[in-house]
């Protein structure tokens, strides 16, 4: 791919949008020129904090949707 980093943020995006798969993971390995697309189910994963222009994207109202879901 001519953009691999624009292809790693637009994968990223999708997930984000749920238009990919949430599990499906995307791992860019510069060094060894490699872009992984882990599709297995089961795995491990934790949950992460999204930071764009150095903000947190989750506000307090997603928090308490969360919240809310759970009771």
């Amino acid at each position: 791919h001519r953009d691999p980093d624009m292809l790693v943020k637009t994968l990223r995006r999708l997930r984000r949008r749920v238009d990919v798969n949430t599990e499906v993971g995307v791992v860019r390995d510069i060094r060894l020129k490699e872009l992984r697309i882990y599709t297995d189910y089961g795995r491990c994963s934790r949950p992460l904090f999204i930071v764009e222009k150095q903000r947190l994207l989750i506000k307090k109202k997603d928090i308490q949707a969360l919240q809310q879901r759970e009771t």
